[in-house]
């Protein structure tokens, strides 16, 4: 597998294969996002601002000849400083790669990032992603209580928690000097 920032024309081309991410993964917006995850236009434009915008962009994890878009990555609210960068991620995989060991690509994506700060804000109740977060070496760093709504099993609304995430990058230049 492999990563690359994605164009328009990449939105174009892997429409379907998108289409198929945010179907595995109804979880991505809740209740009450503006985003209606029934109606992929919403979903699309969404998308394209992200690949327009000055303070956001995607990545594709691909298979090796691209014939396949398996997830997104979206760096969105990006700052960048002479004393670091950060941006909030969201990953969004198709289940045709889950329990397979997709783990690396993403976590190279991430190293290979420009960021030394990667963070998610993810509701409680979305334990996938929070397994996912953990596995590429994300920590809790803190939690909103009750902010966000979404249906539980039995088809009640609650609100929940949101938790923050951070994967922070290892410093090359600190590591050099503890060294020395």
């Amino acid at each position: 597998m492999k990563f690359r920032s994605l164009t328009i024309n990449d939105l174009v081309l892997y429409r379907d294969d998108i289409k198929i991410c945010y179907k595995d993964n109804p979880q991505v917006f809740d209740m009450q996002s503006t985003i209606d995850p029934k109606n992929f236009q919403d979903t699309e434009d969404t998308l394209v601002y992200f690949v327009q915008s000055d303070d956001c962009c995607i990545d594709g994890i691909f298979d090796d000849e691209e014939d396949y878009l398996f997830g997104i990555i979206v760096y969105e609210d990006i700052r960048l400083t002479d004393d670091g960068n950060a941006s909030q991620v969201h990953i969004c995989v198709s289940k045709d790669i889950w329990g397979k060991d997709f783990l690396p690509i993403f976590k190279r994506a991430l190293d290979e990032s420009i960021f030394d700060i990667t963070y998610a804000i993810i509701p409680s109740c979305c334990r996938g992603a929070i397994t996912l977060c953990k596995k590429l070496g994300f920590k809790k760093t803190g939690y909103i209580p009750k902010v966000i709504p979404y249906k539980t099993l039995k088809g009640e609304t609650k609100m929940f928690d949101k938790f923050i995430y951070c994967y922070e990058k290892e410093n090359i230049l600190t590591n050099v000097s503890k060294i020395s």
